[in-house]
């Protein structure tokens, strides 16, 4: 993909530097996820500490929407 405007490469550029992230900080989606919202050297100096990231809550917002998805609970037409 070479236009960061397409959806389908903006996705997969996403999920690429998802999995680097993933990588980066051991396969921990906490500190992963939260380098993904603020940038990697907030959460690695949380990382280093064994402090929770600094955006907790947007982690918690993504994995809980993960999850509802997850279960099946939000699906198109369904009206949920």
């Amino acid at each position: 993909c070479k236009d960061p405007e397409e959806p389908d490469c903006a996705m997969a550029a996403s999920a690429r530097f998802l999995a680097r992230l993933l990588q980066r900080f051991e396969g921990d989606w906490l500190y992963a996820l939260s380098a993904y919202n603020t940038g990697g050297a907030r959460a690695a100096r949380a990382f280093s500490k064994g402090e929770l990231p600094p955006n907790q809550w947007y982690v918690e917002r993504v994995l809980a929407a993960r999850a509802v998805l997850a279960r099946g609970l939000c699906v198109e037409g369904s009206g949920a």
